[in-house]
């Protein structure tokens, strides 16, 4: 079997669901993490969950040593996330026993990996999935260094002499390590096996990042998780039938969810509603409906379009200042 280690530096901190986060976790015994964090809250890590407590100043200094030479400008933890495609060659010290490297968000829920990243799958890719939640990369020196090459006369350096982020872990419009992957025809595996939390909507409605133009799946208000003694499914009715789909993770970002399990650690069933983590389990249309949750006005929605309208805001103002 290959092994598997995800990359999860966070600073600040730990998110309300982070309890979850490591019991679905411990249900991945043969895929391991390390996460490099400063929130010294006492939990019960699983074994395969290893913890470096670092300063995020001690990790800019490592980055900043590693690209000695490079104008770095990396100001706050968000940053990071376009050092993703990076996180192989800066933590490399840690991973050499690892078939395979990858990164993940702590906004995400696991279900059965291995049922999803097969050995047959990872002898055929060197990287599997393609966003910022979740990706994987083969752990070979010229699989590592892919983020270096060069694209449309702009390269990594560019991305680290930019205080912004530039979704370097994701975009496709600009220098990034998916613009590099595509115009070089290294092979990724973007099946749809995750599910994608619109996180405009209060019903959840999967967005498909598969496709040219993201395509959320239409409106259905019964839909709701399973997390089941490590398994992850969505439950939903359709046509007076419930419809049951096995997913690899489901990430829910900018969501605030409330958890309310008594004891995770003894939890083995918990639904997912579109505002909370509940104990229980989902057999019959009659389960999805007592746990099924209404909404008129979603909140968040309009917090997030005001905040992405600021940014916007803000950025078309540095382009303006930077050409005078």
């Amino acid at each position: 079997m290959k092994k598997i280690v995800f990359i999860c530096p966070y600073f600040g901190k730990l998110p309300n669901t982070f309890e979850l986060w490591l019991k679905t976790c411990s249900k991945n015994q043969t895929i391991d993490w390390l996460l490099f964090i400063d929130d010294k809250t006492q939990y019960q890590f699983p074994n395969n969950v290893k913890v470096n407590y670092i300063l995020f100043s001690d990790l800019r200094n490592k980055i900043k040593e590693k690209y000695k030479g490079i104008n770095v400008k990396i100001e706050n933890p968000y940053k990071l996330c376009d050092y993703k495609p990076l996180y192989g060659d800066i933590f490399s010290e840690y991973i050499e026993e690892y078939d395979f490297w990858g990164y993940c968000d702590l906004d995400c829920i696991f279900g059965n990996l291995r049922n999803f990243f097969t050995d047959e799958l990872l002898s055929n890719y060197d990287r599997l999935l393609f966003l910022g939640h979740m990706s994987l990369y083969r752990n070979t020196k010229e699989v590592v260094e892919r983020y270096k090459i060069e694209w449309n006369g702009k390269n990594y350096k560019d991305m680290l002499e930019n205080k912004a982020n530039i979704a370097f872990d994701e975009n496709y419009k600009d220098i990034s390590i998916n613009t590099i992957y595509r115009d070089n025809n290294f092979k990724i595996y973007r099946e749809n096996i995750y599910a994608d939390i619109s996180c405009l909507s209060f019903h959840f409605r999967i967005v498909d990042n598969t496709k040219i133009k993201n395509k959320k799946e239409k409106r259905n208000s019964s839909q709701l998780f399973l997390w089941n003694n490590g398994n992850l499914y969505s439950k939903k009715i359709e046509k007076g039938k419930v419809i049951t789909k096995e997913y690899c993770y489901v990430h829910f970002q900018k969501r605030k969810v409330a958890v309310k399990i008594s004891n995770i650690e003894s939890c083995e069933s918990f639904i997912f509603r579109p505002n909370e983590f509940i104990e229980g389990n989902i057999s019959d249309i009659e389960d999805i409906k007592r746990n099924k949750k209404t909404c008129f006005l979603y909140k968040q929605h309009f917090i997030l379009k005001y905040k992405n309208l600021k940014n916007r805001i803000k950025m078309l103002k540095e382009k303006t200042n930077e050409k005078n």
